[in-house]
């Protein structure tokens, strides 16, 4: 039974951490910089803070960057994958 029962918990454990998504890190000013601009645009710093994981979970660096770029080139899909982002921390 008692084995039984580790093998359980390890299973459970197994599967846990497999569901478990990498955070992708980011350089400091970057992270510095998504926060400060979501807050003056009337984000919570706990809804910033969240919606900044799901953009580290989601995206690479060099895809977060390629995406800012076209965000800032006026690019409305790009801005509404950071939007949806977002809208899921609400």
């Amino acid at each position: 039974m008692r084995i039984a029962k580790t093998a359980f918990y390890a299973l459970f454990l197994v599967a846990g951490l497999a569901g478990c998504s990498k955070k992708n890190e980011y350089p400091a000013e970057v992270v510095t910089n998504f926060m400060n601009s979501c807050v003056s645009n009337g984000g919570s710093a706990e809804s910033c803070a969240c919606t900044l994981n799901k953009v580290q979970t989601k995206f690479t660096f060099a895809e977060f960057s390629a995406l800012e770029q076209k965000i800032i080139a006026g690019d409305s899909e790009a801005t509404q994958k950071i939007v949806a982002l977002g809208n899921s921390c609400r």
